[in-house]
């Protein structure tokens, strides 16, 4: 305590410790401004007295006299006291745990992910870029992208998901846009149940109009009938013909979307290939235009063929009435 401050020595920047912070964190923050500072030798033991607060400076005030004879031995006698308040490491495998949530936002998960992994020691760069890729929801657009095409390392993962940030950022601004006009006025008590009863009315009409018609909107009349399914036959042509049809707008994100249906014409969920109406569309465009032929049923020639047998039989067989006097005649000759 007889030790004076060097005078170009300012006042420590590192937070004040009160007792229920980790007292390696806080040793070691002291030390390495200590360092900086160019600091050395007892004297360190009366600058850690002042990053102190709360229930720690008043157990720096209440020791023995003369009880610390060194840095080390004050050092060594605060871990001890607040050994309590020492964070435990996390394990690497807990951060498996760590998973996107539904309609979580990709810069949150990684945010989540990242807090969790100061708390983990020795994580190498090969567990961290497997574990936060395992975390990832499978049907965000960042996993279908490193599903295609993987990532090397982690410092390209944050590249790449730098870049999905930002889109969804945009889409987010771009909703919030569109969600509240800046000109509108808040309307009187009136007009606020008028719109209330307009707007029940609205939802009642939209429902029963629903209700009415759940078939989903067709553009042609009829359908030709096919051999395969047209989930395989959008596996076998996806290169040739039906490529070059107009592709189908994204779908509607909608609450409570079925993540188990997958269509292949709309690279989506929702519903499955064969029952998406736009594939069929497609499929009867290029049939009427000659394309296809290979896996169109042939039932026109199947009907001729049945009409001919038919009429044959008819022809080979006797007239009910000639039947009728042959059996009248059967038994005279016999008599």
């Amino acid at each position: 305590m007889n030790l004076a401050i060097p005078p170009r020595f300012k006042s420590t920047r590192i937070p004040p410790y009160d007792g229920s912070q980790d007292p390696k964190a806080h040793l070691e923050a002291f030390k390495t401004e200590m360092l900086f500072n160019g600091i050395t030798g007892p004297i360190k033991a009366r600058i850690f007295a002042t990053t102190l607060s709360g229930q720690a400076m008043t157990w720096i005030t209440r020791l023995p006299r003369n009880s610390i004879d060194s840095f080390e031995d004050l050092a060594r006698t605060f871990r001890l006291n607040f050994a309590t308040s020492k964070v435990h490491p996390m394990p690497a495998y807990a951060l498996g745990r760590i998973r996107q949530k539904e309609n979580e936002s990709l810069r949150k998960y990684l945010d989540r992910f990242k807090d969790a992994t100061l708390k983990v020691r020795g994580l190498t760069e090969a567990v961290h870029l497997h574990l936060i890729i395992s975390g990832l929801d499978g049907d965000s657009p960042l996993a279908r992208s490193i599903y295609k095409n993987p990532v090397n390392d982690l410092e390209e993962f944050m590249r790449r998901s730098d870049k999905y940030i930002d889109v969804e950022d945009m889409q987010k601004v771009y909703v919030e846009s569109r969600g509240r006009s800046p000109t509108r006025r808040s309307p009187s008590k009136k007009n606020n149940k008028d719109r209330d009863q307009k707007g029940s009315k609205k939802a009642k009409d939209t429902r029963d109009k629903r209700s009415k018609d759940r078939s989903p909107r067709r553009r042609y009349d009829d359908y030709t009938p096919l051999n395969v399914s047209r989930s395989k036959i959008w596996k076998e042509v996806a290169q040739t013909e039906i490529r070059n049809v107009e592709r189908p707008r994204p779908l509607k994100a909608k609450f409570g979307l079925d993540r188990s249906k997958y269509c292949a014409f709309h690279d989506q969920n929702g519903h499955f290939t064969d029952d998406c109406w736009d594939l069929r569309d497609a499929i009867v465009k290029h049939v009427r235009e000659g394309k296809l032929k290979q896996y169109i049923i042939r039932t026109q020639g199947k009907k001729n063929n049945k009409r001919k047998q038919r009429s044959r039989s008819r022809s080979r067989s006797p007239k009910r009435e000639d039947r009728k006097d042959q059996r009248q005649d059967r038994p005279a000759k016999e008599k």
